[in-house]
């Protein structure tokens, strides 16, 4: 799913944080005050592990996989 929102001045930038980040109940927009740095942390050597990992599968095993 994806989902869109229109803003058009940092006035509204900040009106729509500050109504994303007092909701009630659970969250389920997060928006951080910066980027993520990927370079280098233990999070971009998991992806890398992870991508090793990554099995192909064809057409034949798809059928195999949904049906059990």
């Amino acid at each position: 799913m994806l989902i869109g929102f229109l803003i058009r001045s940092e006035d509204d930038w900040a009106e729509w944080r500050r109504c994303v980040k007092h909701v009630q109940g659970k969250a389920i927009i997060h928006v951080a005050d910066h980027e993520p740095n990927l370079e280098g942390s233990a999070g971009s050597e998991g992806r890398q592990s992870a991508i090793d990992e990554v099995e192909t599968l064809s057409d034949d095993d798809t059928d195999t996989v949904l049906d059990g």
